[in-house]
């Protein structure tokens, strides 16, 4: 599974975000970059300057449902992608890389795939 360590900076920026339950517009505000900035660093597409505070963010240790989302990300599949695949809905899949629902067969789907 990932570790927090092998985290792009642009993933950091999606799991910082996403434990804040912030929208890409609350987050970007909170470091005084603009929407469309802030888009660009979390896709991987633009570089984190020194001076940029989005640069100073730690995530710490991910939990397992963070690793699994990350996980999807990177293999560029959509929440539906992946409950077609497991033959779960969408809802759940999302409850589970949320970490309202239990993630073990979310684990195991991408223990599964390598």
């Amino acid at each position: 599974m990932i570790r927090s360590s092998h985290l792009t900076p642009g993933e950091r920026l999606f799991v910082w975000r996403r434990r804040g339950d912030l929208s890409v517009a609350e987050a970007a505000a909170q470091i005084g970059v603009t929407v469309y900035r802030w888009r660009a660093l979390e896709a991987g597409g633009a570089a984190l300057e020194a001076g940029c505070a989005a640069a100073g963010i730690a995530v710490g240790r991910l939990t397992p449902n963070e690793a699994a989302t990350v996980q999807r990300r990177r293999a560029g599949l959509t929440v539906a992608d992946v409950a077609d695949q497991m033959g779960l809905s969408a809802w759940w899949v999302t409850q589970m890389e949320r970490g309202s629902a239990p993630c073990d067969r979310l684990l195991e789907f991408w223990l599964r795939r390598g």
